[in-house]
């Protein structure tokens, strides 16, 4: 691919960040919970382990995965979004092929800790601070935007997981995905991913004209005090809990409809970020209120009961999307 140069591009390199920025979250998907959870049942099947067990391989996984986040983000500090995106890449297309060489439980725990880290912790991380680097006031607006990007990965993966597992089996699908990675958000990163437009004389917010609302000076916390606050650790459990959970309860309709976890992981991850866009009729108040609300809900109410009531409840909601009894 080739180098655009922020100064001398005919369109203001804001929109280019936010553009690669989306594509970066949405390439994120390989290691994201609604691409994991397709794998869980050819995995288990090969692997000859039970679905709680993989599950708490996932939970372990993704805690250790997660666990370096701090440190990367003092890493992409320093060096830069364009560096640190091209080698996260890198490593996620590496986790991808590491995956496929799976032969035993803890291997699968390794596997998972690799992929959640270079796409949770580490991808994900540095593309929405590619973003936020290069767009100030109309930061929410961007990021919004920018999340577009993981609602469609989360739309468009699992159909495409599922397909390359019926062609070329669980182990083969992981090799391709590396592929895939590897073939597009690397080169993406190392291209167009830039540090903050002052460096190249251009003004954040894409150029646009400042808003005539006076803004009120945005808080900011430090490190230490942001680890201070109970907000920042409940935040971080909600966030951890429904990555950690969300694939068992995937796998939960499998005995009942067949196959339906990429149905199932499509169309929840579409009412999380496109509410509007297919609304889940009589379900749509329990997922909203979820999406809203993930720490209150993961406290009073989170039982594999209630997520097997809630998940059945999706299926016969929307017969089209799901998978037909």
């Amino acid at each position: 691919m080739r180098m655009v140069s922020p100064r001398t591009s005919a369109l203001h390199y804001g929109w280019i960040v936010l553009g690669a920025g989306t594509f970066g979250s949405f390439m994120t998907l390989p290691g994201q919970t609604a691409g994991v959870s397709v794998f869980f049942d050819p995995i288990t099947a090969d692997l000859g382990i039970s679905r709680t067990s993989a599950s708490i391989a996932y939970a372990v996984g993704t805690l250790a995965g997660i666990l370096p986040a701090p440190v990367i983000g003092r890493w992409i500090d320093r060096r830069g979004p364009r560096l640190t995106a091209t080698i996260i890449a890198g490593g996620l297309a590496l986790a991808c092929t590491l995956m496929a060489a799976v032969q035993t439980a803890m291997m699968l725990l390794i596997g998972f800790a690799l992929l959640r880290g270079a796409a949770i912790g580490g991808l994900s991380l540095v593309s929405q601070q590619v973003v936020n680097l290069w767009f100030v006031r109309r930061r929410g607006i961007a990021a919004a935007a920018a999340s577009l990007g993981l609602a469609a990965g989360s739309m468009t993966f699992p159909k495409l997981i599922d397909s390359l597992i019926s062609l070329y089996g669980w182990r083969g699908a992981y090799l391709a995905l590396a592929g895939l990675v590897a073939l597009t958000i690397v080169p993406v990163a190392a291209a167009l991913f830039r540090d903050r437009p002052e460096k190249y004389g251009l003004s954040t917010d894409a150029g646009l004209p400042p808003t005539t609302q006076d803004l009120r000076e945005e808080p900011s916390l430090t490190r230490k005090q942001a680890l201070r606050t109970g907000v920042f650790w409940l935040l971080c459990a909600a966030g951890f809990l429904t990555n950690a959970i969300a694939p068992r309860s995937c796998s939960i309709t499998s005995q009942s409809c067949g196959r339906p976890e990429l149905r199932i992981a499509t169309r929840c991850y579409c009412c999380r970020f496109l509410p509007a866009f297919k609304p889940l009729r009589h379900s749509a108040p329990d997922f909203w209120w979820i999406a809203m609300n993930p720490g209150t809900w993961f406290r009073s109410r989170c039982s594999c009961l209630r997520w097997r009531r809630l998940f059945r409840r999706l299926a016969a909601a929307s017969p089209s999307v799901c998978c037909t009894r």
